[in-house]
Parts: C-alpha cells; sequence; structure tokens
C-alpha cells in the first residue's frame, strides 16, 4: 500500500468516526460515547478536512512557496483589478491584486516588492518614528497621489498612508516591473 493509499484509508475511517459509525464493523456508535462528543465530533471533521487536502495535493500537506511559479498576472487580470474612488492602504491594494492569481500555484506580489519600489522612485521614503522604521509619502508621491490619513481607535490616534485612485493606477501601469522585482527578490531569498 502506498503512503498516499494508506492516507486514502485512514480519512475513511475518520470520516466514520466524525459520522458516529464504527470503522470496524460499520455499527452505529452508542450517543453517549465519547466520539459522539459534539467538540471530538469537529475535531475528526477538521481533520478529515486536512487529509482531503492532502490527498488532492498528491500526499503533500501543503504546496511550499518553492513549489509555486514566479509571480505572474495578465494584462486581463489587471484590468479586472478594482481602483477605488477612496484611497486604499497598500496592503488591501496589493490583496485586491494578489486576488486575481491562482495562488496555489503562483507566488503573490508581496507588500514590501510595491513599497520598496516606490521608495527606489522617490515616492516614499523610510523615516524612524519611536524607533521603528515607516514609510511616508515624499513630496513627489503627495503630488502623484500618497497622503496619510489619521485615524482614531481602541488604541490611540495613529497615521496610514493610503493611496489614491491615480496612484492604484500607477502602480498597475507599472506592474510590469513589479512583477520583475517581486520574482527576482523571491530567486535571491530562495537562493
Amino acid at each position: 500500500m502506498t503512503e498516499l493509499e494508506k492516507i486514502k484509508y485512514t480519512k475513511t475511517f475518520i470520516d466514520k468516526l466524525a459520522n458516529g459509525i464504527n470503522p470496524v464493523d460499520n455499527t452505529e456508535i452508542p450517543s453517549d460515547d465519547v466520539v459522539n462528543n459534539i467538540r471530538i465530533s469537529r475535531c475528526l471533521f477538521y481533520v478529515s478536512d486536512i487529509l482531503a487536502e492532502i490527498i488532492k495535493n498528491g500526499g503533500t500537506a501543503k504546496k511550499s512557496n518553492n513549489d509555486k511559479l514566479p509571480f505572474a498576472i495578465s494584462p486581463e487580470q489587471i484590468a479586472d483589478i478594482p481602483v477605488t474612488e477612496a484611497p486604499v492602504g497598500i496592503s488591501n491594494f496589493v490583496k485586491l491584486i494578489n486576488e486575481q492569481i491562482d495562488v496555489e500555484t503562483y507566488n503573490k506580489l508581496k507588500i514590501t516588492t510595491v513599497t520598496e519600489w516606490l521608495v527606489e522612485i522617490d515616492l516614499l521614503f523610510v523615516e524612524t518614528f519611536y524607533g521603528k522604521r515607516r514609510k511616508m509619502p515624499t513630496e513627489k508621491g503627495k503630488g502623484m497621489g500618497i497622503t496619510v490619513n489619521q485615524y482614531k481607535n481602541e488604541y490611540g490616534e495613529h497615521q496610514m498612508v493610503v493611496y489614491d485612485k491615480r496612484m492604484q493606477r500607477f502602480i498597475l501601469d507599472n506592474m510590469d516591473t513589479l512583477i520583475e522585482k517581486n520574482n527576482r527578490r523571491k530567486a535571491e531569498v530562495s537562493s
């Protein structure tokens, strides 16, 4: 029996136990048995889902990032990325970009790839604020649509760098550069 066959066989046992069936003789397990405890049953269903994923991946738990293809996005996918009227933080904007690709097959675009590129082209600069490094807009960046929003929450006042519609479009228009930078960076980290 191969390892994958063993995993499939084990999954059938887990599935039966999760459904209150004795996997040895296919009889119903008494309702007062520990296996029928709701927490135990949920755990068994959870394990079953993990085993299903392993089976789907041919016997491996999860594709590692080294097994994935370099980040790539087609012009059609770029066209489908919503450019918002309201300014948006870079993490949310990069999330919109990554939602267009199959992240099981391709590496994601990294936020740091975008922000480091914006530093290189003098739209952001790095400053130290209370001992932490953060990226803030330069005058040139402000002119292109990068601003700092002030907001308040239960932890106090905070600042968030946001990108308006023009800047979002600028990032998308320079996706070829970002793809090359993202994939070069990934290759350097992997070697």
